[in-house]
């Protein structure tokens, strides 16, 4: 659901406001939770760019 540009989901009826605990900007803005959340956990999900792009990172090799 998007309201005034900024995604917006539903919990238990109650709003809530993803931009208030990470912002949904770049690429992150279209991908799917699921990409993000695992098995369907949101509590401690990594809120820190190494915590889901670590990997990505040390395979790189250019510039080497």
């Amino acid at each position: 659901m998007t309201i005034q540009g900024e995604r917006v989901f539903l919990t238990g009826g109650a709003g809530f406001n993803h931009n208030s605990i990470f912002q949904l900007v770049g690429r992150h803005a279209t991908a799917t939770c699921a990409e993000c959340h695992k098995n369907n956990v949101y509590r401690g999900t990594s809120r820190d760019c190494v915590g889901c792009h670590l990997a990505n990172y040390n395979s790189t090799r250019n510039p080497s």
